[in-house]
């Protein structure tokens, strides 16, 4: 029994440190994806002069439907054409913001796979922690626009931090919360600051930088 217990128990910690080099591993794709997406929409504004979903002539280009996007004031308005792709990162009530219609312009001009017609929440790409990739007008208290990765364990996250800004969760071009926007109606994914303690292997992250390359 003794001898058992002490195999599984050899089992349970080599387990352990398999999905610790699994999630360090994530890390490195992860941020290397993060670089991608960034890539992407400078290659886009690059190409059509304004940055996806923020591009007032994406309608008759796309011949899609405009972006109108929530202001703090509680209505919407049409906020294009300012240089940062704006809208709260879940806000799946307003489907034809900034933030969603990126991900469509970005597929109608070929830079990012899927179809283009899909909208809101749909239309957010998907990371390989289970979480998404999502656009925000400046989010954990960055300003002129976030990008936004959703789900990543601690592990993962802090590689991110350290292979792409300064490994500090609360400072620098990369900061992080373990706040989950994915419970409903929860500030829509969008917090005014990041998170004070350090990134926690036994938790899960939101983390987010610059929309356009660092």
């Amino acid at each position: 029994m003794l001898i058992n217990v002490a195999i599984l128990g050899i089992i349970f910690v080599l387990l352990l440190k398999a999905e610790d080099g699994i999630n360090y591993a994530r890390g490195v794709f992860e941020a290397r994806q993060i670089e991608t997406m960034q890539i992407i929409i400078l290659g886009y504004r690059e190409d059509h002069s304004f940055l996806p979903g923020d591009d007032p002539l994406a309608p008759r280009r796309f011949r899609r439907e405009p972006a109108f996007t929530r202001t703090f004031a509680g209505g919407f308005a049409d906020l294009t054409n300012n240089d940062v792709i704006d809208g709260y990162l879940f806000d799946a009530e307003n489907e034809f913001g900034e933030h969603f219609r990126a991900w469509q312009d970005l597929r109608y001009a070929g830079k990012l796979g899927g179809e283009p017609e899909m909208s809101g929440m749909a239309a957010l790409p998907g990371n390989l922690s289970g979480g998404v990739y999502g656009l925000d007008s400046g989010n954990l208290g960055m300003e002129d626009g976030s990008l936004c990765s959703t789900n990543l364990p601690g592990i993962t996250a802090q590689v991110v931090d350290d292979s792409l800004d300064d490994g500090n969760i609360q400072t620098g071009l990369v900061v992080g919360t373990a706040r989950l926007p994915e419970i409903p109606d929860d500030q829509w994914g969008h917090y005014d600051e990041p998170d004070s303690e350090p990134y926690d292997p036994e938790k899960r992250y939101m983390i987010c930088t610059t929309q356009l390359p660092l």
